[in-house]
C-alpha cells in the first residue's frame, strides 16, 4: 500500500489519479487493523494500488483535512445515491475507525464503506469494478 502522509499528498493523489481507492487506518483500533488485513489481501489478489491514509492521530493534530474534505463531499444521502451500501453511520460522522474505504473518481467520492465485518476481498473487488464501471473479459 502506498501511504499518504499529509494533506498535500492527499490532495496531490486525488488530482493525479482519475480513480483512487483510499483506506483510512487507525492503528489503535482493532477493527481497523483487522480491516487492513482484508485490504492487503485484496490489494495482493487484485494487483490494485490501494492508498493508506493513517488517521491514527488525526483527532489529536491539526490534520482534520480528511474529515473536512468528506464533509464537503457529502451533499446528499449517500445510501440513496449508492455511495454507501451499508448505512449504519450517522450522515455527517462517517469515520468511526472501523477500516473505512473511499472510492474516488474525478476528485469526487463515488463509494464509501466500513470494511470491518462487511466485506471480503472478492466483495471489495466486485464493488470496485462496479463503482469504476470496469468490465471483465470472459
Amino acid at each position: 500500500m502506498h501511504i499518504i502522509k499529509n494533506e498535500d499528498e492527499f490532495k496531490l493523489q486525488i488530482v493525479d489519479n482519475h480513480q483512487l481507492v483510499v483506506f483510512i487506518f487507525h492503528n489503535w483500533s482493532g477493527p481497523s487493523r483487522t480491516a487492513k488485513k482484508v485490504i492487503e489481501e485484496w490489494e495482493k489478489e487484485s494487483e490494485r494500488q490501494i492508498y493508506l491514509l493513517d488517521a491514527s492521530s488525526i483527532y489529536l493534530e491539526k490534520e482534520d483535512y480528511l474529515f473536512q474534505w468528506l464533509y464537503e463531499q457529502e451533499k446528499g444521502d449517500w445510501s440513496k445515491e449508492g455511495i454507501m451500501t451499508i448505512n449504519r453511520y450517522s450522515p455527517r460522522s462517517r469515520v468511526h475507525a472501523y477500516g473505512e474505504t473511499i472510492w474516488i473518481r474525478n476528485q469526487k467520492v463515488i463509494g464509501f464503506e466500513g470494511v470491518f465485518g462487511s466485506f471480503d476481498s472478492n466483495e471489495l473487488e466486485a464493488r470496485t469494478k462496479a463503482l469504476f464501471k470496469e468490465t471483465t473479459n470472459t
